[in-house]
């Protein structure tokens, strides 16, 4: 999960990706979309993050609270060593 959400720091919206890819863009949840991320923002108060599965191995990518994210991080005894980067690229839903 640190290793995604680390990749998912370069992730950004409108640049070509391999289509039903996820991930996050920033704090909102991204999706490939005919191979261009687009971006649906997270609920006020959560942001997008990989997660560790609970009782079967590999992650999930979901909105959370950074406390949630951090907590499910810790209990696997990894170290959460996370930079996040500010990013000026517009972060909006796009309807097709």
């Amino acid at each position: 999960a640190i290793a995604l959400n680390h990749k998912y720091q370069s992730i950004v919206a409108g640049t070509s990706c391999t289509n039903y890819d996820i991930g996050c863009i920033g704090d909102a949840f991204a999706q490939c979309v005919w191979g261009t991320w687009v971006a649906t923002k997270c609920p006020v108060g959560t942001v997008c993050a990989a997660l560790p599965n609970v009782g079967a191995p590999g992650t999930s990518i979901a909105c959370t609270t950074p406390a949630d994210r951090d907590m499910r991080i810790a209990i696997t005894g990894a170290t959460l060593k996370m930079k996040r980067h500010r990013r000026h690229d517009r972060i909006g839903s796009r309807r097709h």
